[in-house]
């Protein structure tokens, strides 16, 4: 069995009324497991400023959580013809990842100005205390540009900006 919030909160508790030893001891009989005095103080020390009412308060974000925020791992390789690849873990439906529009917007490439040249993506589900389960995609995307082609809004523009009154 692991550590968990539920564990930092007994220590917390049980240190009002018994010896660093003691409080190692219950926990060890717990956890199943060798339980160090050390442990049981650096569990204490870090957390009994965020201990209020019985329970860690909402100050301090479980390890589920941090990890939930972490900053995503992007990665953009641009290649020497003028392609990009991008991977990323994005939250999607399979529907959503049939659509090119959507995905591109998932890489944050404009579709107006970048074409889908392949894309492939693996699924799994992760579950999170805050979220329940969520099916995230690892999306493999590779684009390149348009060209010189322009779109209609750019297009339209040039025309009024260049044609004088006459």
């Amino acid at each position: 069995m692991s550590w968990t919030d539920e564990h930092t909160e007994k220590v917390i508790d049980l240190k009002g009324n018994h010896t660093w030893q003691e409080v190692a001891n219950i926990m060890s009989e717990e956890l199943g497991k060798e339980i160090t005095i050390d442990r049981c103080r650096h569990y204490y020390r870090k957390y009994k400023e965020f201990y209020q009412d019985g329970r860690i308060n909402d100050q301090y974000k479980p390890q589920t959580e941090r990890i939930e925020s972490r900053k995503q791992r992007v990665t953009i390789e641009q290649k020497e013809n003028g392609q990009q690849v991008s991977e990323r873990t994005i939250e999607a439906t399979e529907e959503q990842l049939k659509d090119v529009e959507f995905v591109l917007k998932s890489h944050n490439y404009d579709p107006t100005h970048w074409k889908v040249v392949k894309h492939r993506s693996s699924l799994w589900e992760q579950f999170s205390n805050k979220n329940g389960l969520r099916t995230l995609y690892a999306s493999r995307l590779e684009v390149e540009p348009i060209g010189d082609s322009i779109s209609f809004d750019e297009m339209v523009d040039v025309i009024v900006n260049s044609v004088e009154p006459g």
